[in-house]
């Protein structure tokens, strides 16, 4: 008569029974977590932009002098480059075409000194280094968007920063890789988002971010509006 330990074989099924469930919570948690989030937030995908200003010759001449390189700061009043036309007289452009901003970085330049320019022909490239947010909101929320109303803005590759509604641009539709536009079925806002303590150092030009807005805000906002 065997009166060893009885022999206890392990259950398949109960071990595919555990990693179904653990499954099923996993996806119930990612269900309620998506649901609780957009109850509470609004958001959009959005990118790093900086306006950007094209310096042209007016006229047909000689780089007599180039004032400025790449990575160059440059304000109102700043020469940017001497020109010598056909006549033998001398042109000299500054930087009083830059409108109302104040801090520009020359990001490009297309010539140097003694090389010929026809008329139009671009000069260089300058960046406002005051950077925004472009973000593409579906047109489902446009009433949830206001001027100067505050964002959270995180970044793909990690930073967090906060922001403010700057602009909204009228509705589009969505743009493939070529810039065009084309029909679809789903409609975006555009908006500027203007951030705060932001310097743009640490960040490519285009990098891809998230934008958040708090739907509580939202209704204080609005029913601030209304009294």
């Amino acid at each position: 008569m065997y009166r060893g330990r009885k022999r206890v074989t392990s259950d398949p099924f109960k071990k595919q029974k555990i990693v179904y469930y653990t499954i099923l919570i996993f996806i119930i948690f990612v269900v309620v977590a998506s649901i609780v989030y957009s109850m509470f937030y609004v958001s959009a995908e959005g990118f790093l932009k900086a306006d950007e200003m094209k310096l042209e010759s007016p006229i047909l001449g000689r780089v007599e002098r180039l004032y400025v390189d790449v990575g160059d700061s440059v304000k109102p009043g700043d020469p940017i480059v001497t020109l010598n036309d056909l006549n033998g007289g001398s042109l000299t452009l500054r930087a009083t075409i830059i409108r109302d901003r104040k801090n520009w970085e020359v990001v490009e330049k297309f010539c140097n000194e003694g090389e010929v320019v026809t008329h139009g022909e671009q000069i260089v490239l300058l960046e406002d280094k005051n950077y925004y947010i472009l973000a593409f909101f579906k047109d489902s929320v446009i009433n949830d968007l206001f001027y100067n109303f505050p964002v959270s803005v995180v970044f793909k590759n990690g930073g967090r920063y906060t922001g403010h509604i700057y602009k909204i641009y009228p509705v589009v539709y969505p743009v493939n890789e070529k810039n065009k536009f084309y029909r679809s079925d789903t409609r975006f806002v555009p908006v500027m988002i203007k951030l705060d303590d932001f310097d743009g150092s640490k960040y490519f030009y285009n990098a891809r971010a998230k934008v958040f807005l708090n739907k509580l805000e939202i209704f204080r906002w609005k029913r601030s509006q209304t009294h």
